[in-house]
């Protein structure tokens, strides 16, 4: 972990000095043994390009297993930990932003909503277009924050501001160019929909959004069940409402949705 954070906190040093030793590695190799420059030449763009590979990835590769502790277990503690440690560095603009969304993710998870907020609008996102030039991972950055601050503010009972960034994370949403990366959001535009058709008091709209909703983590699964369950006490269906909410406290493990499915059984059971 230490040399992994060293890397990190000397990005550019770490590639020159990548550069001068496969140069140094190329001069010794030529000097000290009897290899025909072709293979040479290969031995060095191969050692070359997989560091620079290895140190371009690492911010990814440290964030993989700790993302999916959250996503298929619902534990958001060591994504939490490792975000911490990664914001000690100074990361490249892109790298930064995606890390910092993490952090804040796994802060709300944690139930610590107004540090996650606060986090949150720390982040200048709307400057991202000027210094990132891929359009689409500028989009996918903006909607997911725009619908990270939604969801927080709603948690936090700031109806005005939420209502603000939910317009917003759709607006988005539609904007995006039909691909891959808007296809992998769909989960989400279609649960911001249902919220959007519940602030509306339009059940029937809610409940057609969230039956779109293809769940492949267990925060999205756990998510619609949530919104199902208030769904279901808006029209007077108690009993399937509980059904829902038993499932996320049975299955959400340390997910924040645990705290939201409790209270909310506790409001109804009164």
């Amino acid at each position: 972990m230490a040399f992994k954070k060293w890397i990190l906190k000397h990005f550019i040093l770490a590639i020159v000095l990548v550069i001068l030793i496969s140069i140094a590695l190329y001069v010794f190799i030529s000097l000290r043994f009897d290899i025909s420059d072709g293979i040479i030449h290969t031995l060095f763009f191969i050692f070359l390009m997989a560091s620079l590979f290895y140190i371009s990835m690492l911010p990814t590769f440290m964030t993989k297993k700790p993302i999916n502790e959250l996503l298929k277990k619902g534990d958001p503690e060591p994504l939490l930990h490792i975000t911490s440690e990664m914001l000690t560095c100074k990361l490249h603009k892109s790298i930064e932003l995606s890390i910092k969304i993490n952090y804040c993710t796994a802060l709300r998870e944690n139930g610590r909503l107004r540090e996650a907020h606060d986090a949150l609008r720390a982040i200048v996102i709307d400057k991202m277009a000027l210094t990132v030039p891929q359009i689409n991972f500028v989009s996918q950055m903006k909607f997911i924050y725009y619908n990270n601050l939604y969801d927080i503010c709603n948690l936090l009972g700031d109806d005005k501001q939420a209502n603000f960034w939910l317009v917003k994370a759709l607006q988005e949403y539609d904007s995006m160019s039909e691909n891959q990366i808007k296809k992998s959001l769909r989960p989400s535009y279609f649960l911001l929909t249902a919220d959007k058709h519940l602030r509306n008091d339009d059940y029937a709209q809610a409940l057609d959004a969230v039956n779109q909703v293809v769940a492949l983590h267990l925060p999205t699964e756990m998510s619609v069940a949530l919104t199902r369950a208030q769904i279901y006490i808006r029209i007077n269906k108690i009993d399937e409402a509980k059904k829902y909410l038993n499932t996320v406290i049975e299955k959400g493990n340390k997910l924040y949705c645990v705290t939201i499915a409790k209270n909310m059984l506790a409001e109804i059971e009164e």
